[in-house]
């Protein structure tokens, strides 16, 4: 697997891993109770060349910590082992409501990770409050130095079981400018059809072809208009068909990312299968593949059904069930839906009322 530098990217160790968007608090456990863990690190994002797509995505890395060492191992997704200068937590507002809702402030926090020069993060938090914010992601940063200085292991391991890396690596929550963005890893996004909607569009030309001699031989000969009618029908059905799935197929074939866009977590909104540019930026506006965006409070929960050994996270809405990805690890589909629910639930516009997964977070707080 080739890495960002250019150089050959090692396997992903099978230990556990440390991923501050999937579970601050989690991680910052790990962090304080072992002497040697990996911890998940996103490099920051380039801006997009052209609206209304969002922030090009930056693959995350994974590297190895040793206690008492600055020295950071790369072992996943980064040209070569560097230091670790500096982790701080970094805070910033942001103003929402621009679709059409009223106006409301929320507070980024994020652990900064400047590793090699460059500032990566490690963990984000978003809350009305900054103060909240903020004290959402200081355990972990607080642990990170603590780690770094050597100070000695203390505290109890994450009461529940870390994911290591390989599983943990299929999937990724990331902050994309203002939008919080989860992607697969082991999807090429629409490249993986290109073989289908070729296949597709070669058979209707056959099919088109077979019409129209059809139509031809027909026409040649004493048949009704009816017939006639019907032949030119299928023919021109099948020939627009063979001309929209070779322009589907051609356009899928230039899709350059390494990844696939699942969902994005925006503005009281979240879109599944979000439309997306050739780099994998996703597109801004509030629809996707699947359609409109759907309000917050609409969501109802988020569950997951398992069966022949494969455990698929759905968001349950008002609109119906919306599958957002499948896993055969279920444990996958568990950590990801307690890190999807606390982001709905972040990202959603203040309710005096609270309905859908508003209210049941609101009576568990």
């Amino acid at each position: 697997m080739k890495s960002e530098g250019g150089g050959e990217s090692r396997a992903i160790p099978d230990q556990p891993v440390a991923d501050g968007f999937l579970d601050a608090a989690s991680a910052a456990q790990l962090l304080r109770s072992s002497d040697t863990l990996l911890l998940r690190l996103h490099p920051p994002t380039t801006e997009a060349s052209q609206k209304p797509y969002g922030p090009l995505p930056a693959s995350p890395i994974v590297v190895r910590l040793t206690r008492g060492k600055r020295i950071a191992d790369v072992v996943h997704g980064g040209a070569s082992d560097a230091e670790i200068n500096r982790v701080d937590v970094v805070t910033r507002n942001v103003s929402w409501g621009g679709w059409g809702g009223s106006p409301f402030e929320k507070t980024l926090a994020t652990v900064v990770v400047e590793l090699g020069g460059k500032e990566h993060v490690a963990a984000l938090a978003i809350s009305p409050e900054a103060d909240r914010a903020a004290a959402s992601v200081k355990p972990l940063c607080d642990a990170l130095n603590e780690l770094l200085d050597g100070e000695a292991a203390s505290g109890d391991a994450p009461a529940a079981p870390p994911l290591s890396a390989p599983l943990a690596g299929r999937f990724a929550l990331a902050l994309e400018g203002d939008y919080v963005v989860m992607r697969d890893y082991e999807s090429v996004g629409p490249r993986a059809n290109v073989t289908r909607y070729a296949l597709l569009c070669a058979a209707c030309l056959v099919l088109a072809a077979i019409a129209w001699t059809a139509f031809a031989r027909e026409l040649a000969g004493a048949a009704a208009l009816a017939s006639l009618l019907g032949y030119a029908a299928v023919g021109f059905v099948l020939g627009a068909g063979a001309l929209a799935m070779g322009e589907i197929a051609r356009f899928a074939s230039k899709y350059r990312a390494d990844n696939a866009a699942l969902a994005w977590f925006f503005d009281d909104r979240v879109v599944i299968l979000p439309w997306v540019s050739r780099e994998g930026a996703i597109d801004t506006q509030p629809e996707g593949r699947l359609g409109a965006a759907i309000r917050i409070p609409e969501v109802d929960g988020v569950s997951i059904a398992e069966k022949d050994g494969t455990s698929t996270l759905t968001l349950e809405t008002q609109h119906g069930p919306i599958d957002v990805f499948t896993t055969k690890d279920a444990g996958v589909a568990r950590a990801y839906r307690s890190a999807i629910e606390r982001v709905l639930v972040a990202v959603a516009a203040p309710a005096k009322r609270p309905t859908g997964i508003l209210k049941t977070a609101a009576a568990t707080t």
